[in-house]
């Protein structure tokens, strides 16, 4: 994982990157080569195009609802621990904007996480989430092509012994 931090920022008609920074961080990938979803699609079709873009690096990723897992506490989600890959929380962050009807709202949020627990906010103030609303995995679509790929034993090459 190689930290990426915000470019740009929620604010008037704006949208952040956070989603897109996580994703380059977790992927080790320069920003630019990360589409930044929520900026370009309207939000009916911003998750068919992340798991489209996925799909090209050939992933997938599996999103938890955190509502629905009543006992979710940092690093633990039911009765037992959270996998322990990277991961994107996101929730409602520290910062608001002024809604149409005048009241503020807490502006969402994504973080990278490692089982569960924060360990980059890509926005400047590292002020992480209020709360966690979901955990996103990323997962590999095809796990014997990646493990083949980094493992010389499942090339069929022997390793050296010590």
């Amino acid at each position: 994982m190689i930290p990426i931090d915000m470019t740009e920022y929620s604010g008037e008609g704006a949208v952040g990157n956070c989603y897109q920074c996580c994703l380059a961080s977790i992927l080790e990938l320069p920003l630019a080569k990360v589409p930044h979803f929520y900026k370009f699609a309207p939000r009916a079709y911003t998750e068919d195009m992340i798991h489209a873009w996925l799909s090209t690096q050939g992933l997938g990723k599996i999103g938890l609802d955190v509502a629905q897992l009543p006992s979710f506490k940092m690093g633990f989600i039911g009765d037992g621990p959270v996998p322990q890959g990277f991961c994107i929380l996101s929730g409602p962050g520290p910062r608001t904007k002024v809604q149409p009807d005048g009241t503020e709202k807490n502006i969402k949020h994504a973080v990278v996480g490692l089982a569960g627990r924060i360990i980059h906010d890509p926005h400047p103030s590292r002020a992480g989430l209020l709360s966690i609303e979901t955990v996103e995995f990323l997962i590999a679509l095809h796990p014997d092509r990646v493990l083949r790929s980094v493992s010389p034993c499942l090339r069929g090459e022997s390793e050296a012994r010590a």
